[in-house]
């Protein structure tokens, strides 16, 4: 079997040098011009190398393995994050494994003894709301780092990395007062999200000196049943007392807005204008097209996997590891389609 030592050898180099082509730990800690990589990694082909990854985990103690444990994901936007994950955990030398626990009957207690048979390094927990991802890092009990990925009430201690939700909701008030919008209603995700969207939704709101009406603060439970039912109690009211425009804190939550609208003869956007948040597959597929906000899904993914990496490799003070940020904000974007429009004058 091929060894470093036999390419160094071919090549009339040190075997540090060869080691260094193939080691994410000694990148940095030996130069190594690209020509010589190149002749490296060309050799190494040719000779039928391949890195002992088990040896590898054998002497430092790591596996270099990283797993993503999602609480939603059968969704596009989910596989989407992953593949961000997936592709800085293979630029940084990592490999990613996969656990899922929403459509199963699987306890926190569960997981963890999965996540440590496993001898993962660390964890990146996705889209779970507080309690779930409390219980998980309860019975980790600090074993390994832990990332939390769009994940609900993350301010505490947790490294976290999120879209930007207030950047998110200041251009939506904007884009609406723009087109003269001033009563503008909100159907927001589960009770425990009222502390994330929905707030950032009221402070964008006094910040642009526009009325809060409680009357037009909605939860709709993520699902678009609830946002129907929530649309049906602000529409069924004297045209005066009626939004104008309705956010809603997902895309799904908007299809409810619009489905009901239209059962009840409201022209969207003649009538009422509609955003959503995330622009997933559906808004471009709505009818009309829906006005939302483009959350990087891909970028919050390989964000987290780096946040984690950083933390993995500061701990052995890799001084070319990145350094973690406790709580990482991804930019968002407005993309403005059919569903809003400027509000008739009478």
């Amino acid at each position: 079997m091929t060894t470093m030592n036999d390419i160094a050898k071919a090549l009339g180099v040190s075997r540090p040098v060869v080691s260094s082509v193939f080691s994410t730990r000694r990148q940095g800690t030996v130069r190594v011009s690209d020509k010589t990589r190149q002749r490296i990694l060309e050799k190494a082909r040719e000779m039928g190398y391949r890195p002992n990854h088990v040896a590898r985990s054998v002497a430092t103690g790591k596996t270099r393995v990283v797993a993503f444990v999602g609480g939603v994901m059968r969704f596009d936007f989910a596989m989407e994050t992953l593949s961000g994950v997936m592709t800085q955990a293979e630029r940084s030398g990592y490999m990613v494994k996969v656990m899922q626990s929403c459509d199963t009957d699987w306890t926190p207690r569960q997981i963890v003894d999965t996540l440590l048979g496993r001898r993962v390094d660390g964890v990146i927990l996705f889209h779970f709301e507080q309690t779930q991802w409390d219980q998980l890092i309860h019975e980790l009990g600090g074993t390994i780092p832990v990332v939390a990925l769009s994940c609900v009430g993350t301010e505490g201690g947790l490294i976290s990395v999120n879209s930007d939700n207030h950047q998110g909701y200041e251009q939506i008030i904007d884009h609406l007062m723009a087109l003269g919008h001033h009563r503008i209603a909100m159907v927001g995700g589960l009770e425990t999200a009222i502390n994330e969207r929905v707030l950032e939704f009221v402070q964008v709101m006094q910040q642009r000196n526009l009325p809060i009406d409680p009357t037009l603060i909605h939860r709709g439970d993520w699902e678009l049943d609830k946002a129907q039912q929530a649309t049906r109690s602000m529409l069924d009211r004297p045209v005066a007392q009626q939004p104008t425009a309705i956010c809603c804190a997902n895309d799904k939550m908007a299809m409810g807005v619009l489905r009901q609208a239209r059962l009840m003869g409201v022209d969207v956007p003649g009538q009422l204008s509609v955003v959503g948040f995330g622009e997933t597959t559906v808004a471009e597929m709505a009818d009309p097209p829906l006005t939302s906000i483009e959350q990087s899904y891909n970028t919050m993914g390989q964000r987290a996997c780096e946040q984690l990496i950083g933390v993995l490799e500061h701990g052995d003070k890799a001084d070319y590891a990145p350094i973690p940020t406790p709580h990482l904000t991804v930019p968002t974007q407005l993309v403005v389609r059919a569903s809003t429009a400027a509000v008739k004058q009478d």
